[in-house]
């Protein structure tokens, strides 16, 4: 997927296909229009295939506890290829207009295999994709394989079949079924009903979701129970430099979150942001989501120690600034700071990213 430019350009326009309005924060997250490679399969059908590759080295230093699995640790280091993937964009013409069949996986990382099986055609799209819930609007740029602040936005993929509705000046509202693949003692009865509403009023971005899902009952009883969510997600440019973003989630069986952040463009090549973001648990969520109850990162992309309890209110804070060469490669060097009732911890990371 394409990321020489997070700051600037959209990477691939779906906003009629699937109501997933492209902001330049989640460029990164989506493949890309123009690839390293784009050849004529036939008269009607086009390929183009891209990819992105990056590294990370990251120092933790976490408050020492055994509950934690590291009552002796020092600062730690560790270096990886965080994260490679490949992205393969098919584009046909059709006499009932284009179909497109987006496929990537992630070669190597944290969760190597499939990201995208996804089949659009005009204003619908079935497959495995971007959930509809997900605010690409609201959260704020962190150095991370998804470049958001994973407690407040939601960035998931689900198996989706959706249909948007484009309502011209006014945005696009999109409706979809979508299954999250939840298995065992909480699987979900039916499939998750997503809405969201996503416009642009006078420079201003605007992302409304709501889902309903029924999880089994954890009582053994073997019924099941409906639940909700909902998210907000607003962008705010100040200056031509200068941006403003805030999210802000609600889920009854999981917990609130809202994050606050700024982007700064010092010149056209670097950029830097910070973000604040606060999770706060309901004391009688069952937390069904596991890693959507997350600390800052996934365990594999950060050294062992560094995440604080699953469920405990918390707060973390993210400085970093970022620089994209003319090669196309970005660098960028971050702060990260957890800190809850019991712990606060402290990690340092730089990145090199290549987009192609």
């Amino acid at each position: 997927m394409k990321s020489k430019s997070l700051s600037k350009a959209p990477l691939f326009n779906i906003g009629k296909l699937a109501a997933l309005a492209v902001t330049p924060l989640a460029a990164a997250m989506f493949a890309a229009s123009a690839h390293a490679v784009t050849f004529q399969a036939n008269d009607n059908t086009t390929v183009g295939i891209g990819g992105i590759i990056f590294a990370q080295a990251v120092w933790a230093n976490p408050d020492n506890d055994a509950d934690r699995g590291n009552a002796d640790a020092d600062t730690s280091f560790g270096i990886n290829q965080a994260t490679t993937r490949l992205n393969f964009d098919i584009r046909t013409r059709t006499e009932y207009g284009e179909v497109r069949v987006l496929l990537e996986d992630e070669v190597s990382g944290a969760t190597p295999g499939r990201r995208h099986r996804a089949l659009f055609w005009g204003d619908y799209v079935a497959g495995w994709t971007w959930s509809n819930f997900a605010d690409f609007t609201g959260g704020g740029e962190v150095l991370a394989p998804v470049p958001l602040a994973a407690g407040s936005s939601w960035a998931s993929r689900n198996f989706i079949f959706g249909r948007n509705f484009n309502l011209g000046d006014a945005g696009s509202f999109a409706v979809s079924l979508e299954d999250r693949q939840l298995q065992g003692d909480n699987g979900t009865a039916v499939p998750d009903l997503t809405a969201n509403y996503r416009a642009t009023f006078n420079g201003i971005g605007l992302h409304v979701g709501a889902q309903m899902y029924q999880l089994d009952k954890f009582d053994g009883s073997g019924d099941s129970e409906a639940k909700t969510r909902f998210i907000v997600g607003v962008r705010a440019p100040v200056t031509d430099d200068l941006t403003l973003r805030a999210s802000f989630i609600t889920d009854e069986d999981n917990y609130d979150g809202v994050a606050v952040s700024a982007q700064y463009k010092l010149t056209d090549r670097l950029r830097t942001n910070l973000v604040v973001e606060q999770i706060m648990h309901s004391d009688d969520a069952m937390g069904t989501r596991g890693a959507g109850s997350t600390v800052v990162r996934r365990p594999a992309d950060r050294p062992k120690g560094l995440s604080g309890p699953r469920h405990e209110d918390h707060q973390k804070v993210f400085v970093n600034a970022i620089y994209r060469t003319q090669l196309g490669v970005e660098l960028g060097g971050e702060v990260e700071i957890y800190n809850d009732d019991d712990y606060t911890d402290t990690l340092l990371t730089f990145q090199a990213r290549y987009g192609f």
